[in-house]
């Protein structure tokens, strides 16, 4: 078994691949291109040990044409290629392997497709045989290439195999046509081919011979063509799956750490949320605990801090008659009060104020606080030597309060 760098296969048709000699050429280290027919893919498997495979499917069972394109991005020029062959094809896109080249500087491109169950059937068998194919190109590109250097200057390889003239027009462009059992001659063939032809451009005749033999001076060989830049999509073809096994693993070790990795986070998140619900309904309480008038907790932070500057500002609204209300209101309400207070007396839900003596507040002074006072629910009512404040409501506590008494000596409340 010789090592060889490349080894091409001219596949047989679809319909009797099994019983039909396949025709090889290969290239050996050295740069030296071989062919030969063989029998069945076990004596192709069985001649040479190929660095890399490349295979063409039979001109009978895949179509070439040539289609214009106005200038499309990449993620659109799929879809219009795919609209196009629908139209040339005998099945809808979604059953066919459609690759295609790139765009011209005339906004031409060439394209290929092919049934997609029977790319896959060769495939299978190439893989059950032990030559998984790298790729799968149109039949020209195994030509040689006109623009090499090697070609003589603006000629086109062609070539008749089975009832069909293969010819390559281009780095990436060619052409597969049929020709008559009677057509068979490279004059008559060029003749039918003429219209497809780009103008003026002659062919080169390559003889596919199985004795091909580079010691005679035939250059360039029949299948040594380069530079072709696209395939027929092999999808997830047996052959890739043989050139990684590590990936299915490294794919399923990858798909558990991120399934660690996500009930990790999750369990971290609730624990979270349980620790925030937590502190929620302990600033509640406490907010509760320092506010009392405050029947609903909502949001703990911002309550506290409204009833805070309210206490400071007295501009919370009294609505129960109790002793702490009264005075906190009381002490944003006398503001100017400050030393004039001579005693606090809560009795039966009001608060007598009584001032020094000798203080006493002007009539603007009277009209402002009773007009605060009103704002604030509350009732004042002057009386000899100070005033008497209660709730708006005027509603005394069904339980009488016990009497407190506070003196202040030179301060506000």
């Amino acid at each position: 078994m010789a090592r060889v760098d490349l080894l091409r296969l001219m596949l047989p048709p679809a319909r009797n691949f099994k019983s039909s000699p396949v025709r090889c050429a290969w290239r050996t280290p050295q740069g030296v291109w071989h062919s030969a027919t063989f029998q069945d893919l076990s004596l192709a498997a069985a001649s040479c040990r190929p660095r890399r495979i490349e295979a063409c499917p039979h001109p009978a069972d895949v179509s070439m044409a040539e289609i214009e394109l106005p200038p499309l991005p990449a993620r659109r020029l799929r879809a219009a290629v795919l609209g196009a062959v629908e139209l040339m094809a005998l099945a809808s896109p979604e059953k066919l392997a459609v690759g295609f080249g790139p765009r011209s500087g005339k906004g031409t491109l060439a394209v290929a497709w092919m049934n997609a169950d029977a790319l896959s059937a060769c495939l299978r068998e190439l893989r059950q045989h032990g030559l998984p194919a790298h790729a799968m190109l149109p039949p020209p590109a195994f030509l040689p290439n006109p623009e090499d250097a090697s070609s003589p200057e603006h000629t086109a390889s062609a070539m008749l195999i089975d009832g069909w003239a293969l010819v390559r027009t281009g780095v990436a462009t060619g052409i597969l046509h049929p020709v008559p059992m009677g057509s068979m001659n490279p004059v008559q063939a060029e003749a039918r081919l003429r219209p497809l032809l780009p103008e003026s451009l002659p062919l080169r005749w390559l003889p596919f011979d199985d004795a091909f033999d580079p010691g005679l001076g035939q250059a360039p060989a029949p299948w040594s063509g380069t530079g072709w830049s696209w395939t027929l999509p092999m999808g997830k073809s047996p052959a890739h799956g043989m050139d990684h096994p590590w990936l299915r693993p490294a794919i399923g070790w990858a798909a558990a750490t991120a399934a660690v990795c996500l009930l990790g986070l999750n369990l971290h998140a609730s624990r979270v949320a349980a620790q925030g619900q937590a502190l929620t309904r302990q600033m509640a309480a406490q907010v509760k605990a320092a506010f009392p008038e405050v029947s609903v907790v909502l949001n703990p932070l911002q309550q506290a801090r409204q009833l805070r500057d309210a206490r400071k500002t007295g501009g919370v609204v009294v609505e129960s008659a109790d002793f702490a209300a009264l005075v906190r209101a009381s002490a944003g309400l006398l503001p100017r009060a400050q030393g004039q207070v001579q005693s606090l007396d809560f009795r039966d839900g009001q608060l007598h104020i009584r001032w020094r003596e000798g203080a006493m507040l002007s009539a603007d002074e009277i009209k402002a606080l009773q007009a605060q006072a009103q704002a604030l629910g509350l009732a004042v009512q002057f009386e000899d030597g100070g005033l008497r404040m209660q709730a708006a409501s005027g509603i005394r506590s069904d339980k009488a309060a016990p009497p407190a008494r506070a003196a202040a000596s030179g301060a506000a409340p």
